[in-house]
């Protein structure tokens, strides 16, 4: 019998491709920086924004000082245009989505979150309509680790939520194949 149901937050509950976007080439068009430069100076900070070990405004300030580009008003706009995208995310019409969640507190299951996410996106999630209807959330900035990194992160929530496979379903992008296979032998 299902007890609880864990979902990943981007694509799954929530859509970052609603509305605005902006990411690397948007930010490297505003600031005047080459698009290549710019994304390989930006992806050597992405792991440590990811676990939590910079904010999105030390990302981009140690970004732009590797690209001889810094100033305060760079760093700046970063942060703004990137908490203006994310608004737009979590401001689309996330209506189905809190239908299911209340329909899945009505039966009686509890739900999980896990998400890799950076600390602008961590506060855009805590603030969203969805957040009240999550009982455990995951969040990869505050865990310290990521998909990316650490297969173990995907049996945080069920093992914050006290259940076990197969008790747990795993939306289907919330779970690499390995534990879909597992969720589905067992």
């Amino acid at each position: 019998m299902i007890k609880a149901v864990i979902f990943d937050m981007f694509e799954t509950l929530a859509s970052l491709f609603e509305g605005q976007t902006y990411f690397s080439e948007d930010i490297a068009f505003d600031l005047g920086l080459p698009h290549d430069a710019f994304r390989s100076a930006w992806h050597l900070t992405e792991e440590d924004r990811t676990i939590g070990k910079c904010t999105i405004r030390e990302a981009a300030a140690l970004t732009l000082k590797r690209l001889g580009a810094y100033s305060d008003e760079s760093v700046s706009l970063i942060e703004r245009k990137r908490r203006e995208n994310l608004s737009d995310t979590f401001g689309a019409d996330l209506s189905e989505s809190v239908a299911m969640l209340k329909k899945l507190k009505e039966h009686g299951l509890k739900t999980g979150l896990i998400s890799n996410c950076y600390s602008d996106e961590r506060d855009m999630i805590k603030k969203s309509v969805l957040y009240p209807y999550i009982d455990v959330p995951v969040l990869s900035f505050e865990c310290g680790t990521s998909a990316n990194r650490m297969r173990g992160f995907f049996c945080f929530a069920p093992r914050r939520l006290a259940f076990c496979p197969p008790s747990v379903c795993m939306s289907e992008t919330a779970a690499p194949e390995s534990c879909l296979l597992q969720k589905r032998a067992a």
